[in-house]
């Protein structure tokens, strides 16, 4: 009986982990990356980002130039930014400079909360 429920639930997990794969892998190049890679900020990355959503009201020429606004901006901060929470943390200390910046990033936070609540 143990057995049988084992490979039940290690099947589960299993379809499980591969369905989260195939959704949130397949346009990761595009998300802002980690401050420690080559690709933060990436004005081409993030306008491609922001043109994926038409309707959020985030210009994608704009949101290019703040990009690049806020990789400078972020250089010269004394603390530390380890994820897209400590960037738009520090962000919405300017909202005016770095509006569309905002938002994508806020769009980006709530993508998989959102995937998830459309699931049930």
């Amino acid at each position: 009986m143990e057995r049988e429920r084992s490979q039940i639930l290690y099947a589960c997990i299993d379809r499980i982990v591969s369905e989260l794969n195939a959704r949130f892998t397949q346009n990761s190049e595009l998300l802002p990356s980690i401050p420690q890679s080559a690709y933060f900020l990436s004005t081409d990355r993030v306008g491609t980002l922001a043109r994926l959503y038409p309707t959020s009201d985030i210009n994608p020429l704009v949101v290019e130039v703040e990009a690049g606004t806020a990789k400078s901006y972020v250089s010269s901060l004394q603390s530390h930014i380890l994820t897209l929470s400590d960037l738009r943390f520090h962000l919405s200390k300017m909202p005016n400079a770095f509006r569309n910046l905002i938002r994508l990033a806020d769009l980006v936070l709530t993508l998989p909360v959102t995937s998830v609540e459309n699931e049930r």
